[in-house]
């Protein structure tokens, strides 16, 4: 243990540190290792800073006054190193000092959300990028139409996850389904075909779920599919009867095309299928909204279990989901808590329900995570309220207009025209890096993308280059002959874009 600490949880080659607490002389010899130091301590201990040791990046008082000021100086911080973590300690006093307990339980599941980002970028962002430009002239032409809103009014709706709980609500579905607009997560879709339900709006905005194995045990496809610009681009050749709409994904190149006039959708994709689905229901004016399958959670009694029975596990091999590690646990609905996997995204649903009026969303399950601002309902007491079978002609009357063609295919010839224009730099680029190493890669990929309009059309791609161009880290020659084989491979799609 660094002598003046109790705690030190270090990162490798970390050129930053996060200290909370207040310090001593001892401290000096390792503070002076890092180039930048983020200080999390009370007001009463800010005097403690050792001379000799230069300012810190910045000083967070604690316990500190408003929300997410913790967040965001972390991410402000780290972005100073974006290839490695800043090593975290704790002064040899802190767990005397309450305040500093509660910023460090903010502050590590923080760092664990940025690593889990940073290393979702690097290994999807490629992937992430080639379904976008390879769906963008589908996605141009067949977002959500902003005229859907409010469309099935006055109909109550199911939105079905995926969760463990899906085994015992799922086959209540059956009862009810003529009588609510149906909407499913990809992954939920096999369930309900076992019961005989056709799902009315299918959800997929996962950039690994293929539908091969999402509709393998399914005989008749949701009427209408709903993905994001990034789903693989086999969705959309998935024949349905109602047809296939894209959400705009939180994407640079969804902002870009949005600058050339492409509108965003009204309903974004948001954090996964299941709350991109309970979006969307509310954007249609579905009402009530009863949740099946949403449990944000394990299954108490078996760690392996975080979907429903009969799951295809191979749609989550890409997932880095560890049974055996140590899970968070949050408020339980029949337990005081419950563990989860998915904290982060447990914590953006409860922030999305939070501005929902009270009573339009009731969740109906026998176990899983609390959901804020909803109805909690047993299985055994679900009824629908009374009312016969008229969702069908609405949903048929949801229709589909072609945006104007002429503008249209203006964007798209930008967006060839800017891939094209520097096609041929890769190439030659390519040919060059394995002679001139590292540093020449380096140098080839700044020059190449200070051109902005190619940076916001590469993206995703963009987002995992930049790491190793804004920090001294060289790697090796086979590093760098990958991005730059990715780079070309996107640019010839981008350049070869259908119109």
């Amino acid at each position: 243990m660094p002598a003046g600490f109790c705690f030190e949880q270090p990162t490798e080659g970390a050129t930053l540190a996060i200290v909370v607490g207040s310090l001593n002389a001892e401290t000096v010899p390792t503070l002076l290792r890092y180039r930048a130091i983020l200080w999390f301590v009370s007001p009463l201990d800010r005097a403690t800073w050792p001379a000799g040791l230069p300012e810190p990046f910045r000083v967070v008082e604690i316990p500190v006054s408003a929300p997410n000021v913790i967040d965001d100086a972390l991410e402000a911080f780290v972005r100073r190193d974006p290839l490695r973590l800043p090593t975290v300690l704790l002064g040899a006093a802190v767990m005397r000092d309450a305040a500093a307990a509660d910023a460090l339980g903010t502050i590590t599941p923080a760092l664990r959300r940025i690593l889990t980002n940073r290393v979702t970028r690097q290994r999807d962002g490629f992937f992430w990028q080639r379904n976008i430009l390879s769906n963008l002239s589908a996605y141009a032409r067949r977002r959500l139409p902003a005229e859907w809103a409010g469309a099935l009014a006055g109909f109550p709706a199911v939105v079905c996850g995926a969760g463990p709980s899906l085994d015992l609500t799922g086959p209540l579905l059956k009862n009810w389904a003529s009588r609510a607009v149906v909407f499913s997560a990809d992954s939920a879709l096999g369930a309900l075909a076992r019961q005989g339900v056709v799902a009315d709006f299918g959800v997929s905005v996962d950039v690994s779920k293929v539908p091969q194995k999402c509709l393998e045990c399914v005989p008749e496809p949701p009427r209408w599919l709903v993905l994001a610009n990034l789903s693989p681009p086999s969705w959309s050749q998935v024949p349905v009867a109602g047809g296939i709409v894209f959400c705009s994904s939180r994407q640079v190149t969804v902002d870009w095309l949005q600058q050339q006039g492409v509108a965003r959708t009204l309903v974004p994709v948001v954090d996964n299928c299941g709350v991109t689905a309970l979006a969307l229901a509310r954007f249609l004016g579905c009402a009530p909204i009863y949740l099946l399958g949403m449990d944000q959670s394990l299954d108490e009694n078996d760690a392996q279990r975080r979907h429903f029975q009969g799951v295809n596990v191979e749609l989550y091999t890409q997932s880095g989901f560890n049974a055996e590690m140590r899970h968070p646990r949050v408020p339980g609905n029949y337990a005081l808590t419950v563990p989860t996997h998915i904290q982060a995204d447990w914590q953006a649903l409860n922030n999305l329900l939070d501005s929902w009026p009270q009573g339009l969303v009731v969740n109906v399950t026998d176990r899983g995570a609390r959901l804020n601002n909803t109805t909690l309902m047993a299985p055994g007491d679900w009824r629908l309220p009374a009312g016969g079978d008229a969702k069908a002609p609405r949903l048929e009357g949801l229709t589909l207009l072609s945006p104007p063609e002429e503008p249209l295919a203006a964007i798209l010839m930008r967006v060839r025209a800017v891939a094209q224009s520097r096609l041929a730099q890769i190439e030659a680029f390519a040919a060059m890096v394995a002679k001139g190493g590292p540093p020449l890669a380096k140098q080839g990929f700044r020059e190449l993308f200070m051109d902005a309009d190619f940076a916001s059309l590469m993206g995703a791609f963009s987002l995992k280059l930049m790491p190793y161009l804004s920090s001294p880290f060289e790697g090796d020659v086979g590093l760098w002959e990958g991005l730059v084989a990715e780079c070309l491979e996107l640019t010839r799609l981008a350049a070869q874009l259908e119109l």
